[in-house]
């Protein structure tokens, strides 16, 4: 999101780039995601990517 966000050269607060990532998150991971701190954006980015992961391999156990 953040390359997009270049790409396109929107200007905007941090806030306001989480807010709207955040948005767009499934409720299973923002639930997980929203206790945990970051400083960065691409911190939160990294956080959903492996809450995602994880997600998936807990589903692979269940199907098999």
């Amino acid at each position: 999101m953040e390359l997009y966000i270049l790409r396109v050269e929107i200007r905007e607060e941090d806030n306001t780039n989480v807010a709207r990532f955040m948005s767009r998150l499934s409720l299973e991971i923002r639930d997980r995601v929203e206790l945990l701190r970051y400083k960065y954006f691409n911190n939160l980015v990294q956080f959903c990517i492996k809450v995602k992961q994880q997600n998936l391999k807990k589903r692979k156990k269940f199907i098999f």
